[in-house]
């Protein structure tokens, strides 16, 4: 074999040495000429300069609810954005200001295709209810205490996300880092249980201070046929303010409610093959890692996917899916004596084990199209997960679910477009109430789009599940109560007219229907319990939303546009023996809310890039069972522009 390569080799240099050089020289010069036609001309982009400055009004009346996630303060607006290409160079900063608590930023930068950064952060108020506590009788045994009657709540929160990649000239090999930073700064109400021996309810104010940071590295490469990515992560959650609370229990001063300090890790190895060809592939693993600082308890996951997609023909796809996911959880057995500085803590207490885990999921998808306008799918879901330690907490130990949906997608008849899918689930043993025995689960939409100005789409899905036997578990004594039902339904549908070129109109309507029964069970509060079932409870909530919106040109520089919505939403609790109706008042066991949002904006553009824009906010909230909650919102912004 060496002997034919030799000779092989051989004659490929004496055939090379034989050409000409007048043939040598006509090549070289070809290949300079197709050099220079092959080399990109970047084209000359001049940059764009965007900015405006504005002032925004506030006015509240009455109840904060209408301003959920408003920093309730009128204030100086102002923003801007550029874009230059200014070859090598890729530029893009956009910054927009409303208030001091309500912002957003976005940097990317490039250069070529070595470096590429991008830089996003996004800050918002939430203003926070201060809930007043029922005060259930005369008796001592139900108290209440408000520590915080009159206080306001929000909490400012800023999130921002940094991307940095570095590629390896002449080689497909990218290294990057990323980076998730969060932070939250304010106030919030805490409620809590102030006593054992009796029901005694408090609230009171907590300052909330913390921040979250998850910085990663990784790099991803072209190794032949597959495509390799390798990262790492660091997680931390860092409490600055209040990580815990106290109060007097009986003479003895305890914690409660610790928000705790959490550290972590994250390695993953991803690969694919080449998303072309009949035979695709994909794996995932990874490693997660988390410590509770305080406690001192840790979880540990270990993650595996793998994906399989098989085209025999272009009308027919195969589709194999495998998950496992490993829980290992490890809490200490005992809080030790002197537990997070506190001297009350004068003995042992013994803790129970956490649930681990291990979980397999295995999916089969069939696509297959009959014909063009006809796309069918068939797919089946078997999952099946062990737990440790659940004797413990009276769960199940092996759950296992069976999925079996079937979907379609078709084109009626022209501009006529049908969706449709059915889902249908049966658990084993499921662990917890909420989860049913067996569901079923149908979704069907139209898409209609008969002329050209007109355009139209209907869409409905409901769910039933059931559960045959339920269990509560009180000081580890596990009751029996039967059955729950619970049904899901929403309904959408939407119209838009293009009534001329400059004139479109859309309309829609959204419906949902929430409805669950069930057996609920009853303690008293002595130390020998005596249950009783309280069967089929009902709860239904239901909601109808309106809305509108309309956007007109009258001219080329005018831009008018109207967005209206209504929504009205109820919500009904109906308990019975050995409590009633008559137990409660109407707003504790109904809910009665209307709301309406209206926001009206109008741009005009003057001459050399002059631009004045206005834009009005209207949120009437009405509680129709509290009048405490209502309020109306008014928000004007005014705005100057200019671009270069």
């Amino acid at each position: 074999m060496k002997r034919v390569l030799i000779i092989l080799f051989s004659v490929l240099v004496i055939f090379n040495n034989a050409v000409s050089a007048e043939e040598i020289e006509k090549t070289e010069t070809e290949d300079i000429i197709h050099e220079e036609l092959s080399i990109y001309q970047f084209p000359d982009i001049k940059p764009k300069f965007y900015g405006y400055v504005g002032y925004r009004f506030i006015d509240l009346s009455d109840s904060e609810r209408a301003g959920e996630f408003e920093y309730l303060h009128s204030s100086i607006a102002g923003g801007g954005l550029f874009i230059a290409f200014p070859f090598p160079h890729r530029i893009h900063l956009e910054v927009d200001v409303l208030n001091k608590n309500d912002f957003f930023g976005d940097i990317r930068y490039a250069y070529k295709d070595t470096i590429l950064f991008r830089g996003l952060t996004r800050n918002v108020f939430h203003n926070l209810d201060n809930i007043t506590l029922k005060d259930s009788g005369t008796s001592p045994l139900y108290t209440v205490e408000r520590e915080d009657a009159g206080e306001k709540y929000g909490i400012e929160k800023s999130m921002s996300k940094l991307f940095l990649r570095f590629k390896m000239p002449q080689f497909p090999l990218h290294i990057y880092l990323n980076g998730s930073f969060i932070t939250k700064d304010g106030t919030q109400q805490q409620r809590f249980l102030a006593s054992y021996g009796s029901i005694d309810r408090k609230s009171t104010k907590r300052e909330i201070d913390w921040n979250s940071r998850d910085i990663g590295i990784g790099a991803n490469s072209h190794l032949g046929p597959v495509e390799v990515d390798i990262s790492h992560s660091e997680k931390r959650i860092e409490i600055n303010k209040e990580n815990v609370m106290e109060n007097s229990y009986d003479g003895r001063v305890l914690p409660h409610n610790l928000m705790p300090e959490i550290k972590g890790s994250t390695t993953s190895l991803k690969l694919h093959t080449s998303y072309t060809g009949r035979l695709v592939a994909a794996a995932t693993l990874a490693w997660v890692d988390r410590e509770n600082m305080d406690s001192k308890a840790k979880a540990g996951y270990f993650i595996g996917a793998g994906d399989l997609t098989y085209m025999p023909h272009e009308r027919l796809a195969f589709f194999v899916k495998y998950r496992h996911k490993k829980t290992d959880m490890d809490n200490p057995d005992t809080i030790p004596v002197n537990y997070l500085g506190y001297s009350d803590y004068t003995s042992l207490i013994t803790v129970k084990p956490s649930i681990s885990s291990n979980v397999d999921k295995l999916s089969t998808t069939v696509r297959y199209r009959p014909i063009n306008r006809l796309t069918l799918n068939a797919e089946y879901i078997y999952e099946r997960k062990v737990r440790e330690n659940s004797d413990e907490w009276k769960i199940s130990r092996v759950t296992t679910r069976d999925i079996l949906s079937f979907s379609l997608n078709t084109r009626i008849i022209k501009d006529l477009n049908l969706r449709a899918k059915y889902t249908h689930q049966e658990s084993d043993a499921p662990a917890y109430n909420t989860q049913p025995d067996n569901s079923d689960e149908g979704k069907i939409s139209l898409s209609w789009s008969p002329l050209k100005w007109t355009s139209a789409l209907l869409s409905y899905s409901i769910m039933k599940g059931n559960r045959d036997t339920i269990y509560y578990v009180d000081e580890g004594v596990q009751v029996t109560a039967n059955n729950r039902e619970r049904r899901l339904d929403r309904l959408l549908g939407s119209i838009s007219f293009i009534i001329l070129d400059n004139l479109t109109i859309t309309t829609s309507y959204y419906y949902l229907r929430n409805k669950t029964e069930q057996d609920l069970l009853y303690d008293n509060t002595s130390w020998d319990p005596q249950y009783n079932t309280d069967s089929g409870v009902l709860y239904k909530d239901r909601s109808h939303t309106y809305a509108a919106n309309v956007n007109y040109m009258p001219k080329k520089d005018i831009n008018l546009n109207a967005d209206v919505s209504y929504t009205e939403g109820k919500g009904n609790f109906y308990p019975g023996s050995p409590l009633s109706t008559t137990s409660f008042s109407e707003s504790e066991t109904n809910v009665k809310i209307r709301e309406t949002n209206c926001v009206i904006s109008g741009d005009y553009e003057f001459k050399k890039g002059w631009g004045l824009g206005v834009k009005y906010n209207y949120v009437d909230y009405n509680d129709l069972l509290d009048d405490s909650n209502d309020g109306i919102l008014h928000v004007l912004l005014v705005t100057i522009s200019k671009k270069w």
